[in-house]
């Protein structure tokens, strides 16, 4: 291996013969970058679990690309995605990864979560090894991850105040409650009082300013709406007959670092399975597209 060559050694009933099930590799990528994104946050005392687009440092952290496949089980070689960035986010996670599969640091629920779902996607007797510069090679499966000592996450912050712009999705989660998706991608949940059910309704689609106290339950938080109002052009600025609604908008969204509205599929995320809200959330997205 070169110095920053990854390889992961895929093994089990849907990894016959050097070869691996399409599926079985699309499900498998999935599962283990949900495990390092959830690691990386973690670290970085974020929430484990979060909806919305990775902030630009978990991204980074966890950016790889598929390089060569090789026969034995099969074997994925893979690297950071831009070689000519530092490449020390991407090992250093990969490495704090496998230091927990061999028990020398606890690993949060959700990443062993998404670990045994990877290890699962290969199918019977299905496991990963991991062959990471710095590291010794180590193998997992669902036996070692379930003797695993599990780590406990840190005590939800107290109620604080909280002030964030972005697009407001043309999303219900409930009756009274919408998503607003701020400048750094993520979702935020924002519940508001029933006689603002007009207001909120005619801000649908703009870039918006949300006010209220963000109330944390484990790794979900959500706003309660104080007030919520679209961003206006800048005081003193003349609109004028010739200035479309649309100009305003770009003006505003300009200023909040918003490039635009978010489409359907961009708006998919981490569901967590036991959460109905979220559930319904997604449903809603896979519905109106």
């Amino acid at each position: 291996m070169t110095e920053d060559h990854i390889e992961l050694v895929l093994k089990g009933t849907r990894t016959t013969q050097g070869a691996v099930d399409f599926d079985a590799l699309l499900a498998f990528g999935d599962s283990f970058r949900k495990a390092l994104r959830a690691l990386v946050r973690s670290r970085s005392g974020l929430p484990v679990v979060q909806p919305g687009q990775p902030g630009a440092d978990v991204k980074e952290a966890t950016s790889l690309r598929l390089v060569g496949l090789r026969a034995g089980s099969a074997v994925l070689e893979l690297e950071p995605l831009d070689p000519r960035i530092d490449a020390d986010p991407v090992l250093d996670a990969l490495r704090e990864l496998v230091d927990g599969v061999e028990g020398r640091l606890p690993l949060e629920p959700p990443v062993v979560g998404f670990l045994r779902d990877a290890v699962r996607s290969l199918g019977e007797r299905g496991s990963v090894g991991f062959r990471v510069p710095g590291r010794a090679q180590v193998e997992v499966d669902e036996a070692r991850l379930n003797a695993l000592p599990v780590g406990t996450s840190a005590p939800s912050p107290p109620d604080v105040p909280a002030v964030v712009d972005g697009w407001l999705h043309a999303v219900d989660i409930d009756p009274d409650e919408v998503r607003v998706r701020d400048t750094s991608g993520r979702d935020w949940s924002c519940h508001y009082p029933v006689e603002m059910e007009d207001h909120v309704r005619g801000l649908i689609g703009r870039v918006v300013r949300v006010e209220g106290i963000v109330r944390v339950n484990g790794s979900r938080g959500r706003i309660e709406v104080s007030q919520i109002d679209g961003l206006e052009p800048p005081v003193g600025t003349s609109i004028g007959a010739s200035r479309r609604q649309g100009d305003v908008i770009a003006e505003a969204m300009s200023r909040s670092n918003v490039a635009g509205p978010q489409s359907l599929a961009a708006l998919t995320s981490e569901v967590d399975a036991d959460s109905e809200e979220e559930l319904r959330f997604e449903a809603a997205l896979r519905a109106m597209r």
